[in-house]
């Protein structure tokens, strides 16, 4: 994996449903299109201020792994790895 020099943030739009979601990738990354889904999804749940997929993104049974969550006044236990 590449230092934080060679990794950026892209920003996904927001739908009416979700937060933006940002991704923290650089070129060398290979990303899933179902981890990618996934995280739009969750990025809908209720209560998410924000949504960050990290370079090991890749999908889980459900949701994404890889990932970090921000929510206000919910928490998503399911989203918790340990």
């Amino acid at each position: 994996m590449g230092n934080l020099k060679d990794s950026e943030m892209v920003v996904l739009p927001a739908s009416n449903k979700c937060v933006p979601v940002r991704l923290i990738i650089s070129k060398d990354n290979w990303l899933e299109t179902d981890a990618l889904d996934q995280l739009q999804r969750v990025a809908e749940l209720p209560g998410m201020c924000a949504a960050f997929g990290l370079p090991d993104l890749h999908p889980g049974k459900g949701h994404p792994i890889g990932a970090a969550f921000v929510s206000r006044g919910v928490v998503y236990p399911h989203l918790v790895r340990q």
